[in-house]
């Protein structure tokens, strides 16, 4: 999520020759779909469940609240306004992690001795360290892959494997991801992809170059939700004492936007900021629409309609897709279908 997207947008950065600003830009309406689908879904499970909200006077009060942290929000802005305005990059978050520590001294909130210092410093270099060997790797990695000849002859093999097919070549990228994902290895899934797939994608299909990048960071992410060995899952069912298993189809059924949503930007650039501003705003709503569609299929809860049926569930998780897909016959035919499956039983009712 921007501001700060992790280190393989760092990587997406240099890789792609483009502004880290851009890919934050880029990232910005998927990742808050991703937030609004699962937020849909949590709603959902509560209000089916019974859960009540929280009682108004365990609430944290908000100008205390502001009061007491106005030095978290100010540094975030500060991060934003380096990352976008003053386009610092991948140094920004030294500088906005020093203003915090400066400020923090300041206002008297934390009294910093040498031992607490060099404790710091040691671990900021620990980090800098890991850094170093991931950039490294990735550099001896492209410079065998494109002095030797193996990026494109790796990249004409899967143009070929796809039938020059985006869709098929896409479908090839999203698995391995997957695959590699499964095991933690979401790092080595995007750099090989990064400079094989994605210049094949880009060029049989002109589609945007940061698009198809997200794409791979997107689906190398879900690898860890992914039974049967979503890593990512079992680690949080190990902390929360759950059933493993059990957890990672939970988890694969919070982030089922996140199976969806790769497709809808790469095909449709509006959602990664490329086109006109009512192009943005209409197929970002359609988007959003369908989600939420999708999202209470997926529960089995809407909101004004109550509990669902498994048909319901059906009808709505489909309609909710065909709705997001950005194509308008398959829209119509999604918001048909969403429509029949919240009418006929309200009619029923009546």
């Amino acid at each position: 999520m921007p501001p700060v997207m992790g280190g393989m947008v760092f990587m997406t950065a240099i890789i792609a020759n483009v502004d880290y600003a851009s890919i934050m830009m880029a990232a910005f309406i998927p990742t808050v779909l991703y937030y609004f689908g699962l937020l849909v879904q949590v709603d959902g499970y509560a209000a089916k469940t019974g859960i009540k909200a929280v009682p108004f006077e365990n609430i944290p009060r908000l100008w205390p609240t502001l009061k007491e942290g106005w030095l978290h929000l100010f540094c975030i802005g500060f991060l934003v306004f380096g990352l976008v305005y003053m386009r610092w990059g991948m140094i920004t978050p030294v500088y906005a992690t020093v203003l915090m520590l400066l400020l923090s001294v300041i206002t008297g909130r934390k009294t910093l001795t040498l031992r607490q210092l060099e404790a710091a410093l040691a671990y900021t270099a620990g980090l800098v360290n890991v850094g170093m060997a991931i950039f490294l790797s990735m550099g001896f990695i492209m410079v065998g892959l494109y002095k030797t000849g193996m990026a494109a002859a790796v990249t004409a093999w899967v143009v070929s494997l796809g039938g020059e097919n985006v869709f098929s070549i896409l479908l090839l990228g999203a698995v391995f991801c997957l695959l590699m994902g499964m095991v933690g290895l979401q790092r080595t899934a995007y750099l090989f992809l990064a400079v094989t797939m994605a210049p094949a994608v880009a060029s049989v299909a002109g589609l945007p170059l940061i698009a198809v990048h997200l794409f791979i960071i997107f689906y190398a992410g879900l690898g860890g939700l992914t039974p049967p060995v979503a890593i990512n899952a079992f680690v949080a069912a190990s902390i929360a004492e759950a059933d493993a298993m059990k957890t990672a189809w939970t988890s694969l059924r919070l982030g089922a936007v996140l199976v969806f949503i790769p497709f809808f930007f790469v095909l449709q650039p509006a959602l990664v900021m490329q086109g006109t501003p009512w192009d943005i705003l209409y197929h970002t709503t359609l988007a959003a629409l369908g989600i939420f569609l999708l999202g209470s299929g997926l529960e089995g809860y809407l909101v004004r309609v109550g509990k669902l049926t498994m048909a319901q569930r059906t009808m709505l998780v489909a309609g909710g897709f065909l709705t997001a897909f950005p194509e308008m016959i398959t829209t119509l035919v999604g918001l048909g279908l969403s429509i029949l499956a919240i009418i006929i039983p309200l009619a029923r009712r009546r």
